[in-house]
């Protein structure tokens, strides 16, 4: 094992929860947004999680790139590791230790659409990544990755991009590995 098994294990994981057709991220959004009510201006969308898709990479693709992009568009996620902490929790494994993962989630609208409440929106799709991840249902990760559930969730300020406004939002996702 090296150290890119546990990278791919760890993004693997996530893409895994997040593609899943039944309960990954696409019906949970929906869900959530009948649950929740019409937000107003706001509209449920859904990412293709293919390996062709314009809405979704394995990377960290800064917010701020999408305007002048030829290939991704918004409503874009991301996912990626940040860090890798090897803390000798288990002495003869190649790695033991905490992963820090990230799913970044990059919202746009047109500047001439005024969605009152994206606040609320950008909420309803952090719930729907940090749900889809927490799933009691769903606790299948890949062999050595442990999901711990703690998270750190992050918005950015709306701001102007081109014609459009822009919201990211981040969700850190500290998990634990044994390889």
């Amino acid at each position: 094992m090296s150290l890119v098994d546990v990278d791919n294990a760890v993004m693997g994981g996530i893409y895994d929860h997040l593609s899943d057709p039944v309960s990954g991220f696409n019906p949970r959004l929906q869900s959530l947004s009948d649950i929740l009510g019409p937000i107003n201006g706001f509209v449920p969308f859904t990412i293709d999680f293919t390996q062709t898709s314009n809405n979704f990479m394995f990377g960290d693709l800064p917010a701020n790139l999408i305007e002048s992009s030829t290939y991704f568009q918004p409503p874009l996620i991301t996912i990626d590791t940040l860090t890798m902490e090897h803390t000798n929790l288990v002495t003869s494994a190649t790695f033991a230790g905490v992963v820090t993962a990230v799913v970044q989630v990059i919202l746009t609208w047109p500047a001439a659409i005024v969605i009152p409440d994206f606040a609320r929106a950008s909420s309803l799709v952090t719930s729907a990544v940090v749900d889809t991840l927490n799933d009691p249902e769903n606790q299948q990760w890949p062999s050595g990755v442990i999901w711990s559930g703690h998270v750190i969730l992050q918005k950015s300020p709306i701001l102007a991009a081109g014609s459009n406004w822009r919201r990211a939002v981040t969700i850190y996702c500290k998990m634990n590995a044994v390889f």
